[in-house]
């Protein structure tokens, strides 16, 4: 399925940047999977995330299938997703930013997205892409690639500085509703990167050298 919102543009261009045949059947996979994961949780009457649940519902909806074989990859998908919920009467600190429950409940479903198997490798697509195409580039082996996903409800000063850099030094590029990256350098020559897709799924990114702070993984 396609990341781009229904109210994205006609005639927007839809970036793409080189890859290998192994990364990008594989980083595909990634995309599908965590577009399987947050789709469904999107606001259709976003217009940033138009027609988004609908199309992810449409991917795993039994009665939606063409044919048996559609169907039993339907099924076998939703089976998938099924064992993967967690039920349970805390929630973990740690539920990211934007995908909370809306009110308080008794009991909680919990779908994880694995930051080693998932979101990290899906986070580093991106930036390197967007390096690729802002800035005409590619990520070097001397470079590191640290992203950071806040959970809700929860305030880092950190961030505070990193949003003044943005609002300082930044731009703003706009691939349609459904996809906004604000990108800024600091002076220690550090990329600073803060992704919004679909008006709900939000992280930190920055390209630094590997020298830099012993390439810790924290920005």
């Amino acid at each position: 399925m396609s990341w781009y919102p229904d109210s994205t543009p006609e005639n927007l261009e839809k970036w793409t940047a080189p890859s290998c045949e192994e990364c990008n059947q594989k980083l595909g996979k990634i995309e599908s999977e965590i577009c399987l994961r947050v789709g469904p949780a999107t606001n259709p009457s976003d217009s940033a995330a138009s027609g988004i649940a609908e199309s992810t519902m449409r991917r795993i909806k039994p009665d939606l299938a063409r044919d048996s074989r559609s169907k039993g990859r339907k099924i076998a998908e939703l089976k998938k997703l099924f064992k993967e919920f967690v039920v349970t009467t805390n929630l973990p600190p740690a539920i990211m930013k934007n995908f909370g429950p809306s009110n308080k409940s008794t009991r909680y479903h919990i779908l994880f997205l694995p930051y080693d198997k998932l979101l990290d490798p899906f986070a580093e697509k991106i930036i390197r892409g967007l390096e690729y195409k802002l800035y005409n580039r590619f990520v070097t082996r001397d470079k590191i690639i640290r992203p950071v996903y806040l959970p809700d409800s929860t305030h880092f000063n950190e961030i505070e500085q990193l949003k003044e850099i943005i609002k300082q030094n930044g731009k703003e590029t706009n691939r349609g509703p459904g996809f906004i990256i604000e990108h800024a350098h600091d002076k220690h020559g550090t990329f600073l990167y803060h992704i919004t897709i679909w008006g709900k799924f939000k992280f930190w990114a920055d390209v630094t050298s590997k020298h830099l702070e012993g390439g810790s993984n924290q920005i």
